[in-house]
């Protein structure tokens, strides 16, 4: 499924939930601060679980719970995705061109938009 498609899709359940009006829209800001915040505890697990690895004699973690670590924050990553398209569809922005517009401003450097 392409990014386009995913977008779609995300605004289309958030329709079916009834989640898409602006009303709602602090409640999906309160959210994407919440799944940032678990995307950095899965950052900071991941971290450690692969820095005790390397600074120990022995594998303080093993393979299976690095994997399991990994995949918690790729989920963590995407998590933070679906609630930044949800807000952007309760405020009548096109999800796609504020990327592009982000975009712009990466190829310049100009990070802070």
């Amino acid at each position: 499924m392409s990014f386009d498609e995913s977008i779609k899709r995300i605004i289309d359940i958030a329709k079916e939930c009834g989640i898409v009006e602006e009303e709602y829209a602090q409640v999906q800001l309160e959210l994407i601060v919440h799944k940032a915040t678990e995307l950095q505890v899965h950052m900071d697990n991941m971290y450690w679980s692969e820095r005790c690895n390397l600074l120990s004699y022995g594998q303080v973690c093993s393979d299976k719970e690095v994997n399991k670590n990994y995949r918690r924050l790729k989920y963590a990553l995407g998590a933070v995705f679906i609630p930044l398209i949800i807000l952007s569809a309760q405020l009548n922005l096109d999800p796609a061109e504020c990327f592009k517009l982000a975009i712009d401003d990466l190829e310049k450097c100009d990070i802070e938009g």
